[in-house]
């Protein structure tokens, strides 16, 4: 038999490191990386000067609806990106 870690539920505003997201999301850590960079992945905050986490909200979000979480990520890129008009 496999071991299967246990995943144990977090509150929503529950900060969490790398290694517990790749648990929740089961890609390489260079695939994460990649993905971050195309807003497919949700990325950390700092938490210290040379410390990152992410928000277990997003990850959960992400996880119930990654094409809907990845959308909504794209509309604030947009959002932020300012228009060039003609």
């Amino acid at each position: 038999m496999h071991d299967v870690p246990l995943i144990t539920p977090l509150p929503d505003d529950a900060l969490i490191r790398l290694d517990e997201v790749l648990r929740r999301i089961p890609v390489s850590r260079s695939s994460y990386y990649a993905g971050q960079r195309k807003a497919l992945y949700p990325s950390p905050i700092s938490i210290g000067p040379r410390s990152r986490a992410y928000r277990y909200s997003e990850i959960r979000a992400w996880l119930q609806d990654p094409a809907a979480w990845q959308a909504k990520q794209r509309l604030k890129i947009e959002a932020a990106v300012p228009s060039r008009a003609p």
